[in-house]
């Protein structure tokens, strides 16, 4: 794939049969276009299909399968080509591969993970085979240490290894968000790592410190460093990259992606674009309220309107709408448990907006017109009753969209419609008139 640094680009994926995937960015001058499409033929086969063209007369395509033929074990083949243009920085290749990966913990959970793959080049005229075991060997309190062996042949047959590389990875946390580590190789490079992770709430919602530096078995020892910063709202995400390497070179890298979901009647952008899947829920509430969906045990955050959650296609989902567990916000739900099947390209909609009320819990002091309270007396909304104590003092929950309280005695009636549009949660509201009934001594009298 073509390095798009630095680069400006935006990503938006049409869930159809198969998905869909394009980029657009500029780069050294030249205007350079993207695709890739995947199909999941079935629930252990898919094909990945990638493109490349630009201004300069550059192209690259290349595709893939793979097939998990066990629960441990996964093969996969691969052939990429690209052309060379005038002014992209690419050397053109011819590539053919194949692999397979076993996990071996899979039989044993004290073993790791080995994979195998060889490369023809029909370009150069060579062959490159790898062998690479992957082995955590401690995770606690003091750290984690991992094993990475990795063995190089320069035949397609493994017939003897020119290159053999073993790495030992420690790494410190600090309360989770800060690590300290050192990695060295046989080749006797060693080298200490530095990271640091934050999460905040908001459209920039991490920040990433990474830093790196070659203490020995190198000429280049500058600090490597880099820096994201991972932003996202209801429509696009994404990260900006700032990085400098151990060479003192520069770098950036802003990718910014969305998805545009159609479902026949309604057409949403969304900032989630990889599935291929998923469930668009319209709750009908406000752009500021938010509320819970549990999708098969696990809990996804809704905000406003409409929210689209990407999902697995060739699965069954148990949906379940619930209040959030984060904010004042109350709704009367009534949507019970949905099911929906999803297959690739394929966006369910629950709609949710007539069995969504938006709940605010009242308090405050009901009035006759001239001021005299309501006191000892019913008084409804649409939803509900309570009875006003001797100062007229009352708490009732009322539907945010329907805010009317009204009193009834005899012949005499009065309506009192409150202000809930900025209350969420439970509100007070003062003294409240109401309206058609001059004074509540006409009432007890």
């Amino acid at each position: 794939m073509v390095p798009a640094l630095p680069c400006w680009g935006c990503r938006w994926l049409v869930p159809s049969t198969p998905p869909s995937d394009l980029t657009g960015y500029g780069f050294k001058d030249a205007l350079v276009s993207e695709s890739q499409a995947s199909w999941q033929l079935t629930d252990r086969i898919s094909t990945q299909l990638q493109g490349m063209l630009a201004s300069d007369t550059s192209w690259r395509v290349s595709s893939g399968v793979t097939a998990q033929v066990h629960d441990n074990v996964s093969l996969w083949l691969s052939q990429e080509k690209l052309n060379r243009g005038n002014k992209l920085t690419t050397a053109a290749l011819d590539l053919y591969t194949a692999g397979v990966s076993i996990n071996l913990s899979g039989w044993h959970d004290k073993l790791g993970n080995l994979s195998f793959n060889t490369t023809h080049d029909r370009e150069q005229g060579s062959d490159r085979s790898y062998i690479d075991y992957y082995q955590g060997l401690y995770s606690g309190r003091y750290g984690q240490l991992s094993l990475r062996t990795s063995l190089q042949s320069s035949s397609a047959t493994l017939s003897g290894f020119n290159n053999k590389s073993l790495t030992l990875d420690y790494s410190i946390p600090f309360d989770n968000l800060f690590s300290l580590g050192m990695s060295s190789n046989e080749e006797g490079h060693t080298t200490a790592n530095l990271s640091y992770q934050r999460r905040m709430e908001g459209f920039i919602n991490t920040a990433t410190l990474n830093g790196a530096k070659v203490i020995s078995g190198a000429e280049q020892k500058e600090l490597a460093l880099s820096g994201t910063l991972g932003f996202e709202n209801s429509v696009t995400g994404g990260t900006l990259t700032l990085g400098r390497n151990h060479g003192g070179d520069v770098n950036g890298n802003l990718v910014a992606r969305g998805s545009v979901i159609t479902t026949g009647d309604e057409i949403l952008a969304s900032n989630q674009n990889r599935s291929g899947s998923g469930l668009l829920i319209d709750t009908g509430i406000g752009k500021k309220g938010k509320m819970l969906a549990k999708i098969n045990g696990q809990e996804y955050s809704l905000e406003g309107s409409k929210t689209f959650v990407a999902l697995s296609p060739f699965q069954e989902y148990e949906v379940e709408l619930l209040n959030s567990k984060t904010t004042k916000d109350s709704y009367d739900i009534n949507t019970g448990k949905q099911r929906y099947t999803l297959f690739p390209g394929n966006v369910a909609k629950l709609d949710a907006t007539r069995s969504i009320k938006e709940m605010v819990t009242v308090f405050g002091i009901i009035r006759a017109e001239d001021g005299s309270v309501i006191a000892n007396a019913r008084i409804d909304n649409h939803i509900g009753t309570t009875v006003t104590n001797e100062t007229g003092e009352f708490s009732l929950d009322m539907d945010k969209a329907n805010p009317v309280l009204s009193f009834k005695h005899g012949n005499e009636f009065c309506e009192a419609e409150l202000d809930l549009a900025q209350q969420s949660g439970a509100a007070w509201v003062g003294d409240v008139i109401c309206r058609g009934l001059p004074t509540y001594a006409m009432a007890r009298g």
